[in-house]
C-alpha cells in the first residue's frame, strides 16, 4: 500500500517540478538574449565614441550581419529589426548633460505572432525593450 502511495505522490509532483525547472532555465536563455543586446549597445556606443560619426553604419552593419547569422539570440521571444532605425539607432547628442557623446538606442519587441509568446507576454513579461546606452565621445 505504502509503494502505491508514493507512486502516486510522485506522479503528482515530477510534472510540476520538471514544468518550473523549464520556466527556470528559459527565463535564463532570456536574460542571456538581454545580456546580448546590452553588450551590443555598449559595443557599438564603445566604438562610435572612438570612430568618429563615419563609422556609424559600418558599426551598424556589423551588428545587424551577427543578428542576421543567428548569432545573437537564444529565446526568439523578442524580435528585433536591426535595419530599422527605430529598433537600433547611433545618434550624436550635443545637448544637455551628456554634450559630445554618442547614444545608441536598441528596441526590441514581443513576438505577438506566437501564442506561446502572446500567453507569456499575458504572464507579465514587458511588451517592448528599450536599452540605451551613452558613451562621451573622445577628443583627438
Amino acid at each position: 500500500m505504502q509503494k502505491g502511495q508514493s507512486m502516486v505522490e510522485f506522479a503528482l509532483v515530477v510534472p510540476f517540478f520538471i514544468m518550473v525547472f523549464l520556466i527556470v532555465s528559459y527565463m535564463g536563455l532570456l536574460f542571456v538574449d538581454y545580456l546580448a543586446f546590452s553588450d551590443i549597445a555598449r559595443s557599438s556606443a564603445r566604438e562610435a565614441a572612438l570612430g568618429g560619426a563615419g563609422q556609424y553604419q559600418t558599426i551598424r552593419n556589423k551588428y545587424i550581419s551577427a543578428y542576421n547569422n543567428g548569432d545573437l539570440m537564444h529565446t526568439h521571444l523578442y524580435t528585433w529589426d536591426p535595419s530599422s532605425w527605430t529598433d537600433f539607432s547611433i545618434q550624436d547628442v550635443t545637448s544637455g548633460q551628456l554634450d559630445n557623446a554618442v547614444q545608441v538606442k536598441i528596441q526590441l519587441n514581443l513576438d505577438q505572432t506566437n501564442d506561446l509568446v502572446a500567453t507569456m507576454g499575458s504572464m507579465g513579461l514587458p511588451e517592448t525593450l528599450a536599452l540605451n546606452y551613452s558613451m562621451h565621445k573622445e577628443t583627438q
